[in-house]
C-alpha cells in the first residue's frame, strides 16, 4: 500500500462525508511508515467541511501546518476549502481573516482556491 492508494480512499471518505474515516487512512499510513501528504490532509479537511465543521476543518489545517513534511506550497487547495467555505456559510468577516491568513503565509488565493 502507499500513499496514492490511502490518498485516493482518504478522498473517498470525504465524498461520503466521514472525516473519521478519511483521518483514519492518515493514521494508517504512518503506522506503515508511510509519510502523509497534503492531499491525505485536504480529505480530511474537505470532509470536515461537507458536514459543516467548518472548526474541525480548521483544526485538521492546523495539525497539517505542524506537520513539518508538508510543503506550503501543496497544502493550497486544503486552504482554499476552508475560505470556500466561509464564504458560502457567508462568513465574511471569517473568510476575509482566512483570506488575510493564506496571504500572510505566502498562499495566494484565486478564483479556484
Amino acid at each position: 500500500i502507499d500513499q496514492r492508494a490511502l490518498g485516493s480512499v482518504s478522498h473517498a471518505y470525504a465524498r461520503a462525508r466521514d472525516p473519521e474515516g478519511a483521518a483514519s487512512m492518515l493514521q494508517r499510513a504512518k503506522k506503515e511508515g508511510l509519510v502523509p501528504n497534503a492531499y491525505m490532509y485536504g480529505a480530511i479537511v474537505n470532509a470536515n467541511v461537507r458536514c459543516g465543521n467548518i472548526s474541525g476543518a480548521v483544526a485538521w489545517i492546523e495539525r497539517m501546518r505542524d506537520d513539518v513534511n508538508i510543503p506550503l506550497s501543496g497544502s493550497e487547495p486544503a486552504y482554499a476549502i476552508i475560505l470556500h467555505a466561509y464564504i458560502r456559510s457567508e462568513k465574511t468577516e471569517e473568510a476575509k481573516n482566512w483570506m488575510n491568513n493564506m496571504l500572510d503565509i505566502g498562499l495566494k488565493p484565486n478564483a479556484q482556491g
